[in-house]
């Protein structure tokens, strides 16, 4: 499930990170979309945070899907190499995506997190 990480919390930056690892047999069952909702709820309500950003290799189709049914959009222009895994290696290329408060704000449905 998600766990958020807060750095605001000990002066950070103000940034919040959360991910999602479930066994395969959780797989399908909305836990990763109901969770990373919350968290996002947490992000905008709670932390106050203007923007949550998101990502993953562009092979992996199931956490593309959740964080657009979430309302989150590809940002292509941030795509990036991971810094840490060497040049050729199947997972070092990752895809951005980003939701800023404001859209979130305005979807239909924003206390459970989720996209209008």
């Amino acid at each position: 499930m998600p766990r958020p990480k807060s750095s605001s919390a000990a002066g950070g930056c103000g940034r919040c990170s959360f991910d999602w690892r479930l066994k395969r047999p959780s797989w399908g069952h909305g836990y990763a979309t109901e969770g990373a909702g919350e968290c996002l709820r947490f992000a905008f309500e709670s932390l106050r945070l203007s923007e949550v950003v998101s990502f993953t290799v562009p092979a992996n189709a199931r956490s593309r899907a959740v964080m657009e049914r979430l309302g989150m959009r590809h940002d292509a222009a941030g795509d990036f190499d991971h810094p840490r895994l060497p040049a050729g290696h199947p997972l070092r290329h990752h895809v951005l995506y980003r939701l800023m408060r404001d859209a979130w704000q305005r979807s239909a449905t924003a206390g459970t997190g989720e996209p209008p």
